[in-house]
């Protein structure tokens, strides 16, 4: 209930009263474990300061990812031009969005400058 919301309750039939009650006690009672999802991202740009263009893009994506609610972000390299991006938090839908959405912007963002990116998920 507490990760996935009241719905299976409103189904059995029970009232909003009901259903907020057992909702807070199970908030305070029940802990969500957080989850990592990962994936690896090939960024490369050609230009003579296109260390500076990933860096920037990188930086940006890690911005979204704490504005939208991420409870940790970190991208590192693996080895350039490959970059691990690692995001945890307690919502797995969330996070699965998320990651779309911060691939989606490094891509635009680096093709916008000059560069290329592809992204390749991780299954752990």
């Amino acid at each position: 209930m507490v990760k996935y919301g009241p719905d299976d309750l409103r189904k059995l039939g029970l009232s909003d009263d009901v259903i907020n009650a057992i909702m807070e006690i199970a908030k305070e009672r029940v802990e969500v474990e957080p989850m990592e999802i990962s994936g690896i991202i090939r960024v490369i740009s050609i230009k003579p300061d296109g260390v500076k263009h990933v860096r920037d893009v990188l930086l940006k994506a890690m911005e979204l990812a704490r504005k939208e609610g991420a409870e940790s972000v970190k991208i590192y390299t693996i080895g350039p031009p490959r970059y691990r991006i690692d995001i945890v938090g307690k919502d797995p839908k969330k996070l699965e969005q998320l990651l779309k959405d911060v691939v989606n912007l490094v891509t635009t963002e680096i093709k916008k400058r000059g560069g290329e990116a592809s992204f390749t998920r991780i299954s752990e």
